[in-house]
């Protein structure tokens, strides 16, 4: 008469990949003839002669199985030793990005084969994502504008076990658009802009000026960035001068300056030469305060009565050709300047200048011919 062999005492799982499983088969008693294993729901069956490790193949990845093992002597078979078994998911086949902004990635994965239940998202190694259920469009935000992204990881997730590493490298955030441009000066042939950067990382600007591409490299740490646009047109209108952060190849939409005028150039020769004794009046502008607004006492040309704006003229600019020119006594300007000239006090010039309104009357200039090419 024989009786039921024992159940296997212990199984143990000691390898497991997305398609496969090694048990690992403890029985306390040897007498039995063969080990079997069935894998619910599936036609999975393995035998072995006394063997007390077992290879499964043929699974799908990222599924959860019922494993029965039993051991069989005589003919007859033990009670079952139930075990769950685990598979890794697949590697994702391959990851797009749809679009991006200054501050979101919006990409699409292709999952592999199997089943998965969610995909696992880690950026530089810091920035974790968990995406939804049988969610394969995953957007990544809150992240820096023209901030490149070297390593994107994205893995596959299935009952608690991560399937191998699908890479996503190179990838960048839409670099922001400037927060502030000023126009500081103005002359015949020149725009000077001041560019406040916006959030984030840019390495340049290009403006834009009529198709005409300028670039310029930010300063390096500091928030604004000066340039200088030259060989401009004299007197010449420029409608919509755009002007675009750029970072990794990339370009943020554009700050526009809607209308801008260079000065006109004032030609003397002929009969509108001008005289020794021509004279201009100062007045102080609206913006900036260094700056003072040169008008032309214009009642000798064309027969006009009131004053003509002409040019703007940058006080230092001014105060350094006073200085370089001072023995030649090539212009005047109103008594308190002048003190402040010869003394070489040009902080308190600055300071009193700047206390004084807009449109303020505060000296004169006295002209030679010629003089305004030296000037400008």
């Amino acid at each position: 008469m024989f009786i039921d062999p024992n159940p296997p005492s212990n199984v143990r799982i000691e390898d497991k990949k997305d398609t496969s499983v090694s048990l690992s088969i403890v029985s306390e008693s040897e007498e039995f003839d063969k080990i079997f294993v069935c894998i619910e729901k599936t036609e999975i069956y393995v035998e072995k002669l006394k063997k007390n490790k077992v290879v499964i193949r043929g699974l799908e990845p990222g599924y959860q199985y019922l494993a029965m093992v039993k051991t069989s002597s005589n003919g007859l078979n033990s009670t079952p030793y139930r075990i769950i078994i685990n598979t890794y998911p697949d590697r994702p086949k391959a990851v797009y990005l749809l679009n991006r902004t200054t501050e979101t990635l919006r990409i699409k994965i292709v999952k592999g084969k199997g089943m998965i239940q969610w995909f696992y998202i880690q950026i530089n190694e810091r920035y974790n994502v968990t995406g939804k259920a049988n969610q394969t469009e995953i957007v990544l935000g809150k992240l820096t504008p023209g901030q490149m992204y070297s390593k994107i990881t994205v893995q596959a997730v299935s009952h608690g076990l991560y399937g191998e590493i699908k890479h996503m490298n190179n990838t960048s955030t839409v670099p922001d658009a400037p927060s502030l441009v000023q126009v500081t000066e103005n002359t015949t042939e020149t725009l000077h802009l001041t560019i406040e950067h916006g959030k984030g990382i840019v390495e340049s600007f290009d403006i834009d000026i009529n198709g005409k591409i300028h670039s310029k490299q930010v300063t390096s740490g500091s928030n604004t960035t000066n340039i200088t646009i030259t060989n401009l047109i004299p007197g010449t209108s420029y409608k919509d001068i755009a002007i675009i952060s750029k970072s990794n190849g990339l370009k943020s939409s554009a700050w526009k300056i809607s209308l801008f005028s260079t000065c006109k150039r004032i030609q003397f020769g002929g009969n509108e030469c001008l005289e020794k004794h021509t004279v201009c009046r100062l007045k102080k502008m609206a913006i900036p305060p260094e700056r003072l607004r040169l008008a032309l006492l214009n009642r000798r040309l064309a027969g006009l009565k009131q004053e003509q704006n002409i040019v703007m003229l940058t006080l230092i600019r001014a105060l350094e050709q006073y200085r370089n020119q001072r023995n030649a006594r090539r212009w005047w300007v109103w008594p308190w300047i002048e003190r402040r000239l010869m003394f070489g006090q040009y902080s308190t010039l600055m300071q009193e200048l700047e206390r004084a309104s807009a449109g303020d009357f505060v000296g004169f200039m006295r002209l030679e011919p010629g003089m305004f090419q030296e000037l400008w």
